[in-house]
């Protein structure tokens, strides 16, 4: 079963202010981390240290917004890459795609609400 997209109770415990957290989620959305093209590239030149720094940048955002579901895929990727777990960088990539292309498709509705 996949992680909730936000856990909006929690990102609310340390903002205080809804709209705050659309602005945030709005920015998230348009990191450059988030650009499948250039993360790609990386991944099939076998960029770790580049995925690693990608993975690690996204699992903070994504922590400190609550974003569950692109939080638990960027770290399961960072840990792998760190612990040198190259065998399943592959599974963890496709799943950090996966969630990030979730968050995309459900963030307008919760901007509008």
């Amino acid at each position: 079963m996949p992680h909730p997209i936000l856990n909006e109770a929690e990102a609310l415990e340390r903002l205080d202010d809804k709209e705050f957290l659309k602005e945030l989620l709005q920015d998230f959305s348009k990191l450059k981390e988030l650009d499948w093209s250039v993360f790609e590239q990386r991944f099939k030149g076998k960029d770790y240290k580049a995925i690693e720094e990608i993975s690690h940048t996204l699992k903070g955002v994504s922590g400190n917004l609550s974003l569950t579901g692109i939080f638990q895929a960027s770290k399961a990727l960072n840990d792998t890459i760190k612990l040198g777990e190259t065998e399943f960088i592959n599974r963890y990539f496709e799943e950090l795609k996966i969630e990030v292309e979730r968050f995309r498709n459900w963030l307008d509705g919760y901007l509008k609400s």
